[in-house]
């Protein structure tokens, strides 16, 4: 998952660009699951984005590590 996010950071140069996408495929994974139990993945993938949308809103402009 944090490779996953990782490349759709890199995707983006604006630090407000990244936060909107990363709300994007939380809003979309939550869509899916309409109706459905919070399944662990998902309190796992909105700790993940708060925590990066947090850092890019403190910090402005930061690089995104690309792992390859």
């Amino acid at each position: 998952m944090s490779d996953a996010l990782n490349e759709l950071e890199a995707a983006y140069t604006h630090p407000t660009d990244r936060i909107l996408a990363l709300e994007t495929v939380l809003h979309g994974y939550r869509d899916l699951q309409t109706g459905r139990h919070v399944a662990p993945f998902q309190r796992v993938l909105t700790s993940s984005v708060d925590q990066r949308q947090t850092l890019l809103s403190r910090s402005g402009p930061r690089p995104v590590r690309r792992e390859h």
